[in-house]
């Protein structure tokens, strides 16, 4: 009695063959664990050891090596579909003849399919991680032959970081240092944009002109757009967007002005010296239109 209680109540699914390979008792984890049930119970107490599906080819008669495996436990008349991982082991007598053998049967179907599951998300992770590195050296590329930067301000440490790919920071400056280099006529504006409650929740696109920029250690215009970027609750937590060098942009339009200016002034002069000109020379030849009239 004592035996069958501790048999009957072990954790772990056991069952007993003669040497034969008859089925002897199988404890109540080990009918649990393989779906014994009045319908299939015949199955399992006529079927050899060394006959059933799951062992056959493996197992048979007089073994004593001790197997350890874990197969695919699928016999469909009798509606199992299980992944066990099983211990086939010898027991032997005074004599060291093999007199039973013991099975003991662990269910690693949940964890067979949990494994899968972690497969089949890390080949998606590895997939989407080269779509995001394929984009990333995309992205790298156009920010590196557009002269264009990222850029992200965090209001918390009132810090701007500027940097030409998503992982590394090229530049770091304090939002004094910022307002600093902006040129005197752009500085209102400039700090409008950082300290502005009315900026934190829309996203803005303007040019800035600095004195002395950060990056480039000399007098520059740069394209500022800029969206808002939130925490979880919705609060606004900085600024994210693009910074674009445009100061070749600028100076070719001031040039342009510039040349259109003396355009139009050149333009003057001959109107003003065609005007004198026409005066000058209408005024002898009224004189010899006159006298001609006169003779």
């Amino acid at each position: 009695a004592k035996y069958m209680k501790a048999f009957d109540s072990a954790l772990v699914a056991m069952s007993f063959y003669n040497s034969d390979g008859q089925l002897i008792d199988m404890n109540e984890r080990m009918r649990e664990v393989v779906g014994v049930n009045e319908e299939n119970q015949e199955f399992f107490s006529e079927t050899k050891l060394f006959d059933a599906p799951l062992f056959k080819g493996i197992l048979f008669p007089g073994m004593v090596d001790t197997v350890h495996a874990c197969q695919h436990m699928y016999y469909p008349d009798i509606h199992l579909d299980k992944y066990l991982e099983y211990r086939v082991r010898s027991i032997k007598n005074e004599q060291n003849e093999i007199t039973y053998y013991t099975v003991t049967v662990r269910d690693v179907t949940s964890e067979r399919n949990l494994y899968r599951e972690q497969q089949a998300i890390k080949r998606q992770l590895d997939v989407t991680n080269e779509e995001v590195e394929k984009f990333e050296k995309q992205l790298n590329y156009l920010l590196s032959n557009c002269k264009m930067f990222i850029w992200q301000a965090n209001p918390q440490t009132r810090t701007v970081e500027v940097m030409r790919s998503l992982h590394k920071v090229d530049f770091q400056f304090s939002y004094d240092d910022y307002i600093g280099r902006v040129a005197n006529e752009e500085k209102e504006a400039g700090a409008n944009t950082l300290f502005n409650p009315l900026m934190k929740n829309q996203p803005f696109n303007f040019i800035r002109h600095y004195a002395c920029s950060i990056l480039t250690k000399r007098e520059a215009w740069y394209a500022i757009s800029g969206m808002p970027l939130y925490d979880k609750n919705g609060k606004a937590q900085g600024h994210f967007g693009t910074l674009r060098d445009i100061t070749p942009l600028i100076r070719s339009q001031e040039e342009l002005r510039q040349e259109t200016l003396r355009a139009q002034q050149s333009g003057q002069l001959k109107a003003t010296f065609l005007a004198n000109m026409t005066h000058e020379i209408r005024t002898p030849l009224n004189a010899i239109v006159g006298f001609s009239d006169v003779l």
